[in-house]
Parts: structure tokens; C-alpha cells; sequence
């Protein structure tokens, strides 16, 4: 580049509102003009000539829109992806075979049975009622486990029961702060 540009050469670049770039040489006191086949949007676009002020303005806005669609899609996802658990009176009025569902209820006392091929069996009632469903469960068990004690699980419906899936079966501990009993 420095042998088709002379030392001591003038290089100004006037800018126009063309397709191509003007370009004028003053070279040993003599204007040479040349015109380069540039495609120029306007003179705004060029990185030194637009104003700094409305440069900032622009990467604000930019920043805000970007942030503001960030923002937008945590939530969505955050609202899509949770489903709330149904009940067990809820599951017999409005489950579908093949759709999956967030169970939650007490284990009915005197219903947990274990299987020969390791699946787990228990009814899951209402906490406040008597509805139940059966459950075929297989899967790590919670250590806390057992009748009475809240437990939500995934299932789906099967021919007979509701089908767990594997390793989804969780208990809900017991609150350490009960209300005391009034009169005792």
C-alpha cells in the first residue's frame, strides 16, 4: 500500500451519497482524482463520523431490547417447563393414557406392598378425602417413605394403575413447627 501512495501525499475523502467513493490525491501539488467502486449506505454508517452521543444512544437500546428478550424468555420458560401436581381425585375425573402427571397425596396406611420384580405398590389419597389411586412404582425409594407421609410422583396410567416413573417418587417432610392443639 505505500508504493501507490506517494510520501508527502494529501489523501482527503469527501463522501457522498453515492455507490462510489470519491477519492481526491494531491500529489506534488497536483489534484488527482480517482473513484473506488464502494458500496457507501450514507455517511452516518462510517465508525468515525457518527456522532458519539447517539452512538451510546444506539448501544442502549440495543442492550435494553437484548436484555429485555433475555428477560422474556427466562420467564417463559420458568412458567412452561413447571406443571402443577394433581391430586388424586383430580386424576380419576380427567386422566389421559399416555400423558404424564405430577401426583401428590398421603400414603394410604396398610396399601404399600413390594413386588418379587422389586416394583413397589401403594395407594395415594387425597390429604383431605378418601379418593385413592393405585400406584406401580419402581425406582430408588426415599428413605422417608411411609403411610400417611406426603409424597408427590410422576405417573402415568396404566391399565389397572398409575405407572411411576423410574427414580421421580419424593416425600414431603413433616413440618417441625405444628400448630399445638388448643385445650391440651
Amino acid at each position: 500500500m505505500s508504493d501507490l501512495i506517494p510520501n508527502g501525499a494529501d489523501l482527503s475523502i469527501p463522501i457522498e451519497r453515492s455507490s462510489t467513493l470519491r477519492v481526491s490525491l494531491r500529489v506534488a501539488g497536483v489534484l488527482q482524482d480517482a473513484e473506488a467502486g464502494f458500496l457507501v449506505r450514507g455517511s452516518d454508517t462510517l465508525g468515525g463520523l457518527m456522532d458519539p452521543s447517539r452512538k451510546r444512544t444506539i448501544r442502549l437500546v440495543v442492550a435494553l431490547v437484548c436484555a429485555l428478550g433475555f428477560a422474556s424468555v427466562l420467564v417463559y420458560t420458568s412458567f412452561s417447563a413447571g406443571s402443577q401436581a394433581k391430586t388424586p381425585t383430580e386424576l380419576i375425573r380427567s386422566s389421559v393414557p399416555g400423558r404424564s402427571y405430577q401426583l401428590t397425596g398421603k400414603v394410604v396406611p396398610g396399601s404399600i406392598a413390594h413386588e418379587k420384580g422389586g416394583a413397589l405398590l401403594f395407594k395415594v389419597r387425597d390429604r383431605v378425602g378418601t379418593a385413592s389411586v393405585p400406584i406401580v412404582y419402581t425406582g430408588q425409594v426415599p428413605d422417608p417413605f411411609r403411610a400417611n407421609r406426603e409424597v408427590i410422583v410422576t405417573v402415568r396410567k396404566g391399565k389397572s394403575a398409575f405407572v411411576g416413573e423410574r427414580d421421580s417418587l419424593q416425600t414431603k417432610c413433616p413440618s417441625k413447627f405444628k400448630a399445638e392443639k388448643k385445650g391440651a
